[in-house]
């Protein structure tokens, strides 16, 4: 009853787990990356929170088999338990940088201390570096623990201040959610170190993940289906914390609109004129870097928000997303060209704005370029006609 009495947080946990899973698994697009990294994140958390209350079973048990079983289990989840945290770091760090998980990468150099702590691990049956079994079966610590709680921990606690340092690049709700995200085992395992015999690391992983998974629920308001960029009022309200922030620094405001996205539908039908969509939003977001943001406002119309301080600066962003275009253009082969018309202003937050005139100013600049556009198209498209009836005066 003791034992039972110990590792009800871990069962109860699991049971929780499943049933967020089941919830997920009928709510989310299971082609998405980073639901896809959802699941996978809760077979491995809810493994290694049964092994643990497997452990706490087999301990005190002299059974040779058991003592077996109980090593085996025990170099497993000190051997994971650091590369779990470390991806954890990671997404923390994709999901307040673009939210592309996708672009989500191994920063090897990172690794080294998971490969320290795993040799340390698969050393311990013999050296007892990082636990030790008696005959007796009775688990204890090793004095190398220390290191396994440092580098676990530690990835924790350095994606937990990543999400400090970035709180003004990240919307309000957003930081509530990944705030809570690596607080919630980053405490429990806190404890679980500190005190010996508490089981709250895992358990406490669970409560993360269930707040991971209400964060993708609100990520499924906040983000456009089609394109993954943000919808209006994600961006309106993003753009509103900006002005109330009261930065010193000046940014860029680009509004983008497709160019004959209605023929593209009318000619080709809209399955294409969706992936066009999808194209325009890629390569303009090829070139976006860290802090910018970009948000479809609807229909073939966008608005991206620039961290940069300089009328030079946004002509080079503007440049670049020509370019991407022209890069496309060329290795799509498609039957059509995809055109962009931009409108783009530096904004200083020193002045009074609000989101409605950011968005009206920059919406009218676009035009304007809409509109010499289609003059340069019509004057190249009479001018051969002009030459020709100059030819023939002349004759």
């Amino acid at each position: 009853m003791s034992v039972f009495l110990r590792i009800d947080i871990n069962l109860f946990a699991v049971f929780y787990l499943a049933i967020v899973v089941y919830l997920a698994y009928h709510r989310l697009d299971h082609h998405d990356a980073f639901n896809r990294l959802f699941f996978k994140g809760c077979a491995v958390i809810a493994a290694i929170t049964m092994f643990e209350a497997v452990t706490c079973i087999l301990n005190h048990n002299p059974s040779p088999w058991m003592r077996g079983l109980s090593t085996v289990l025990h170099v497993f989840m000190f051997a994971v338990a650091p590369l779990i945290t470390y991806y954890w770091y990671i997404l923390a760090d994709t999901l307040t940088r673009n939210g592309n998980v996708r672009e989500m990468r191994v920063r090897w150099p990172f690794l080294i201390p998971v490969v320290l702590v795993a040799v340390l691990t698969l050393l311990s049956p013999v050296f007892g570096f990082v636990f030790t079994i008696d005959g007796d079966g009775v688990y204890r610590r090793g004095y190398l623990f220390v290191v396994e709680l440092i580098v676990s921990y530690g990835y924790l606690v350095a994606g937990f201040i990543m999400i400090l340092k970035r709180r003004r690049k990240i919307m309000g709700m957003d930081f509530r959610f990944l705030t809570l995200f690596c607080l919630m085992p980053m405490v429990g395992g806190l404890v679980q170190g500190l005190v010996y015999g508490t089981l709250l690391m895992w358990p406490g992983s669970v409560c993360a993940l269930t707040i991971l998974y209400l964060y993708m629920q609100e990520r499924m308001v906040q983000t456009d289906y089609l394109t993954g960029a943000w919808t209006r009022p994600s961006f309106e309200y993003y753009l509103t914390q900006r002005l109330r922030a009261n930065e010193r620094q000046p940014f860029g405001v680009v509004y983008v609109d497709i160019d004959n996205l209605k023929r593209i539908n009318d000619e080709f039908g809209h399955p294409e004129g969706d992936e066009a969509i999808r194209a325009a939003t890629g390569a303009v977001r090829s070139v976006l870097r860290k802090g910018d943001a970009i948000a479809r406002l609807g229909g073939d119309e966008f608005c991206v928000l620039l961290n940069i301080h300089s009328g030079e600066a946004l002509d080079t962003v503007v440049e670049r997303i020509g370019s991407a275009i022209a890069r496309h253009n060329e290795q799509a082969n498609k039957p059509y060209n995809l055109s962009l018309s931009l409108g783009a202003q530096l904004f200083d937050n020193d002045e009074a704005h609000t989101v409605e005139e950011i968005v009206s100013r920059v919406d009218y600049l676009m035009y304007e370029n809409k509109r010499a556009k289609k003059a340069r198209m019509a004057n190249d498209a009479a001018q051969p006609f002009e030459e020709g009836a100059e030819g023939d005066g002349h004759a």
